[in-house]
């Protein structure tokens, strides 16, 4: 089966799956193909990245762009500004233009001074620098003295949103890949079901909008539904390699084609699956900006180049993303373990 997102939309399907525990046994390890995902942007950085999720949250009905190009009034041509945040006041459109430098020691008049210069005769009504590990003072007599605002990062204090994730051990993301070895089509029989083997190739159709695919794009479906992830992310927790078997209910309008040529309605799919969950821990920076408690961490997981970004937007209350090789995921759960909504991975 393709490693790449099925475009055929099933139908409803049951969140109920049945897991046959019996058919557990372990694995050796197995080479699983994993979807091809979009790369993160060359110049983004992931205290970057937090800033943006930042100011998208306090910057409510504003137009916030990363890696926004704004155009020298002299010449004409463009520049790249990390982030660009636009808000209409009255008739008139203030550009924020805000600058990240995410380095090991404190922002310098140098740097000040450059992005200073930059500005000079770009669109930029007000310009904001950030800097990870702060500014050193005469930095910040600077950008006084330019009337550019600084925002150095605070230490983040013991009553923030820290303990969501834990202070003192790294958050464990879960990569699940699951494996098809082999399919059976449901048809009722009276009471009963029976489940008759079926090749990936057969094909199926929804009645009501005459929609047609492969056995084994449906299944694919099915592997990326929010019901069958879920299910799976708590099912096998405590699993590592292990063959399962489960069962997807369809709706009764559903149908397969026999070699016979011949339509018959089925009422679900088993599949035997070979599972393989495997951990990353992923260590959490806390810092406070702006009065903004936040947090980050970006390394490479076994879902691939991971970043995650965690804003306080209210007191108890937090916005939390996660993007792999650059494209944005749903988080399953948040605490000590995450599993990020990422495409299932198939072979």
């Amino acid at each position: 089966m393709a490693g790449g997102k099925s475009r055929f939309r099933a139908g409803q399907v049951s969140d109920r799956i049945n897991w046959n525990n019996s058919a557990k046994r372990r694995l050796a390890p197995n080479r699983v193909l994993r979807a091809t995902l979009t790369a993160m942007p060359q110049r983004s950085t992931p205290f970057q990245k937090l800033v943006l999720h930042i100011q998208e949250q306090l910057a409510a009905g504003a137009s916030v762009v990363e890696s926004a190009m704004l155009r020298h009034r002299g010449t004409g041509s463009e520049r790249e500004v990390d982030i660009v945040v636009r808000a209409t006041v009255g008739e008139h459109t203030v550009v924020v233009a805000l600058e990240c430098i995410e380095q090991g020691r404190p922002a310098d008049q140098t740097w000040v001074e450059q992005m200073w210069a930059k500005h000079q005769q770009l669109e930029t009504n007000k310009l904001v620098l950030v800097s990870l590990s702060g500014f050193y003072a005469p930095a910040l007599e600077l950008a006084a003295f330019y009337g550019i605002v600084t925002y150095p990062p605070e230490e983040a204090s013991t009553a923030d949103w820290t303990r969501v994730v834990g202070e003192t051990k790294p958050l464990l993301l879960s990569r699940f890949d699951f494996t098809p070895e082999a399919l059976w089509l449901l048809f009722e029989a009276g009471e009963q079901a029976i489940a008759v083997p079926a090749p990936p190739a057969t094909r199926v159709k929804r009645l009501d909008i005459d929609t047609e695919a492969s056995l084994d794009e449906l299944v694919l479906s099915f592997l990326y539904a929010p019901a069958f992830r879920d299910q799976a992310s708590r099912d096998l927790a405590k699993e590592s390699k292990v063959t399962v078997e489960c069962t997807f209910w369809m709706d009764k309008g559903w149908a397969a084609l026999d070699n016979k040529m011949i339509w018959h309605r089925a009422t679900g799919v088993r599949v035997r699956l070979r599972a393989e969950r495997r951990t990353s821990p992923l260590s959490v920076t806390s810092i406070r900006l702006n009065g903004v408690h936040a947090a980050f961490a970006h390394a490479s997981t076994v879902l691939g180049e991971t970043l995650l970004t965690v804003v306080e937007k209210a007191p108890g209350e937090f916005d939390a993303r996660i993007s792999v090789d650059g494209t944005d995921l749903q988080l399953l759960s948040f605490g000590d373990h995450a599993t990020p909504a990422s495409p299932v991975s198939a072979g």
